[in-house]
This record gives C-alpha cells, structure tokens and sequence, in this order.
C-alpha cells in the first residue's frame, strides 16, 4: 500500500516495470538526454553511485548518506535544484508586479518540433517577441 510519502516519479517507473514496458515500446522515439535522465534517477541513493560515511566520535553510530543522481526529473534531486534556482530568481527580480504567461501551439505542430530540435529557439524567439509587442503597448 502507498502512502503520500511513497508516491515519487521513481516509484512510478519502477511499479510493474513501467519504465522497461514503455522503453520497449517507444525506444525509437526517445531521445539520449530523455534516456540518460531516466537511468540517473533509477539510480539515485544507490550504493553504486557512491556515499559519505560520518562516524560519530563519541558513540560510534555511523551514518551513510548516498549520493544523488541530480536528474531535473528525479523528485528528490529535481525538486531541490527547483526550489535553489526559484531562490536564486527571487532575489534576481525587481521588487514589481509581475505576470505570467502561458504560450502554446497546436498539437498537430509538436512532432514537428520534436523531430526538429532547433524549432525550440525558433518558437521561443518568437515568444519573446510576442510579450515584447505586449508590453510596449
């Protein structure tokens, strides 16, 4: 049985062999970074990644503490690089009232741009320019 605390991105890939089912399945259509990241969080914490060991001086207890995989997708990893980089913007940004925006695209266009990795500096210099345009108004 989960409990809220269980529920992560990995547990979803790992439960009934998801990952390896779908990997199977649509290797073809995935790309080497997508691969890479999936494999580097399966792997987090484990003992082949590597780890410190603190011993206490007095007591003796020893702790192990693993290494992380640093996956953008691992919920561990992913979610403390998140909050370092949501940080960092924070104390980056005027003390303004902002927006927010959200651009899309069709979905017929999308394997065209995921085929056509370059489209993505294409589409997001045109997002630019559109918010640009906004603005100024």
């Amino acid at each position: 049985m989960l409990t809220d605390t269980s529920l992560t991105v990995r547990h979803i890939f790992e439960n009934n062999h998801n990952w390896g089912a779908f990997y199977l399945a649509e290797k073809d259509n995935l790309r080497d970074v997508e691969i890479a990241e999936v494999n580097k969080m399966l792997s987090c914490k484990d003992e082949s990644r590597g780890f410190f060991a603190y011993r206490c001086e007095h007591c003796g207890t020893t702790l192990i503490v693993h290494f992380g995989c640093n996956s953008r997708i691992c919920s561990n990893c992913g979610k403390n690089h998140t909050d370092k980089w949501a940080k960092s913007l924070q104390n980056a940004l005027f003390n303004v009232p902002h927006r927010h925006a959200v651009l899309t695209i069709p979905d017929a266009l999308w394997p065209i741009v995921r085929n056509n990795r370059v489209l993505l500096k294409v589409l997001m210099d045109a997002a630019i320019t559109a918010i640009n345009d906004t603005i100024s108004r």
